[in-house]
């Protein structure tokens, strides 16, 4: 047992029943009280392991000696109940952001997310769904070191198998009988791989973005879509599966998505849904961001926008050609709701997607640069998630391109591009600002500026002259940025009829126009 821990890594408590259970996974609960040195207290939950074993997962985040206690639903279970122990937590001296600034929380204004510590983060994700039930330890390193250089930090993932993974050998969750699965009895050694790989993922200071119950799961949900499995949960089972994945996975700084591909149509739906994400958030002792990932081209809607346990909102634009439109509709709807929340969009059009469903034509970069710019600029300034096809579904020989290709398309350098240039401005001060826009000057292009119009970005499908409903004697400097190389050239600004004209970038293709102002 640790005796000596850094701040916001994981100390893992085991204990051993003293007696046996039918179905430990629901028979029986364990919580262990924290009590840090100042006399605060946290509560972490306890999960069955297998046999007679039961774990507590808790990331301190205050330096100094701390005590624990254990107390179970069985009280006569000396095992499980009143347990007690110490530990000491020193800080943490090394270069992982997670550990160093703390998990991640919504920021004062509501628009964007920071760590614990106030530390701004932009949120740029990659979406490997398919990770849970049929990646290999060494692929998972593979992917996570190649990711990590390029500058993302967090993996979108499912909890549970992805019903449209390629993987045909994936690793099962649950007991199996006659029927299929049998959710109310979790397949242990299916979720401790899990658990290496969420902890490799922390490790190499990247977010695990969790889907909890992918619509495949769930009854009442996109009915008229054809799949080969459909293992429905209660909200019975869904509040068990929700505080398990929360006692397993919250430690390690998990954000949780309660929902994939969902449309929310009908009550029986949303009761499932109700039921995992308020177990999380009665679980998880860090309030982990929570929110739903939605069918593409769809806003949030009323009833889940209600929901007390939706922390951000987030759209798929989808991958079809109108996922540029898409993505300015939603990330305007969703930005419009009150209570304020951030946005962002988490599944723009796939790179490489177009190659299995038009035959073979394929998106080109210029037209995936337009979807990002277009959703951050658009209203989804909280950040972008990146897909490839082929890493999603982690595709493998026979198939050609296999993940380990598609894992070095350049668009990916074009997200990450992106990141590296917001993250030298507030941008979760930016608001959706096409009004700035001259008169016929508006086409394709895509504007946001701060409150005080201090800091004003524009995005150009194609590079040109621009000209803004902006005062002159305000003193913009002006920068163009290329975002297909990264490389930044002086703009000329210039004063017009009561506004100001910005001069064409030296180069053709697409542009992005940054202004800035002192006064």
């Amino acid at each position: 047992m640790a005796k000596e821990i850094p701040t916001w890594n994981v100390l893992e408590l085991p204990l051993k029943s003293a007696r046996r259970y039918d179905n430990p996974y629901v028979d029986v609960d364990v919580r262990v009280t924290f009590e840090s040195p100042a006399g605060d207290r946290e509560t972490a939950w306890g999960f069955w392991d297998g046999d007679d074993t039961w774990r507590v997962r808790f990331a301190p985040a205050v330096e100094g000696q701390w005590k624990w206690r254990s107390e179970s639903s069985d009280p006569d279970n000396g095992g499980l109940h009143g347990q007690t122990g110490e530990f000491h937590v020193s800080s943490h001296d090394g270069t992982n952001p997670i550990c160093a600034h703390g998990f991640l929380a919504v920021s004062d204004n509501q628009r964007g997310f920071v760590h614990q510590d106030g530390t701004p983060f932009f949120w740029l994700g990659d979406t490997a769904w398919s990770m849970s039930a049929g990646v290999t330890v060494e692929e998972w390193e593979e992917y996570l070191a190649f990711r990590r250089a390029q500058g993302f930090n967090v993996v979108q993932v499912n909890s549970l198998p992805q019903h449209d993974s390629t993987v045909s050998d994936y690793r099962t969750p649950f007991a199996t009988g006659g029927r299929g699965w049998d959710v109310a009895r979790p397949n242990v050694v299916y979720f401790r791989y899990l658990d290496q790989l969420v902890g490799m993922t922390t490790d190499a200071g990247m977010f695990t973005a969790m889907v909890v119950l992918w619509f495949d799961y769930v009854p009442g949900t996109n009915l008229w879509w054809r799949i080969k499995r459909r293992a429905f949960f209660t909200p019975e089972l869904a509040a068990s599966y929700g505080r398990y994945l929360a006692a397993r996975y919250a430690a390690f700084g998990t954000i949780w998505i309660v929902t994939g591909d969902s449309d929310f149509e009908t009550p029986e739906s949303m009761a499932v849904y109700d039921a995992a994400a308020r177990a999380i958030r009665r679980t998880d002792p860090y309030r982990a961001l929570t929110t739903a990932h939605l069918n593409g081209g769809i806003y949030t809607p009323d009833a889940l926008n209600e929901r007390e346990w939706l922390d951000f909102h987030v759209f798929q634009s989808g991958h079809g050609p109108d996922s540029r439109k898409r993505a300015l509709t939603c990330a305007e709807k969703d930005r419009a709701y009150r209570p304020v929340r951030p946005v962002l969009n988490a599944e723009p059009m796939y790179d490489g997607v177009h190659r299995v469903y038009t035959g073979g034509r394929m998106p080109d970069r210029e037209t995936l640069r337009a979807v990002y710019w277009s959703s951050v600029l658009g209203g989804g300034n909280a950040g972008l998630t990146y897909g490839a096809h082929g890493v999603w579904s982690w595709d493998r020989p026979p198939l050609s391109p296999t993940w380990r290709d598609v894992l070095r398309y350049e668009s990916a350098d074009d997200a990450v591009r992106l990141k590296r240039f917001f993250e030298r401005l507030p941008w979760w001060e930016l608001e959706p600002a096409h009004r700035l826009l001259a008169a016929g000057d508006g086409g394709n292009r895509v504007v946001a500026c701060t409150p005080e119009q201090t800091v004003v970005v524009a995005y150009m499908p194609q590079a040109g002259e621009l000209a803004l409903n902006l005062a002159a004697e305000r003193g913009y400097a002006g920068e163009w940025f290329n975002p297909r190389t990264g490389e930044s050239q002086p703009a000329r600004v210039s004063p017009g009829d009561g506004n100001v004209v910005v001069g064409s970038p030296p180069w053709q293709g697409d542009a992005v126009l940054l202004l800035q102002s002192g006064r």
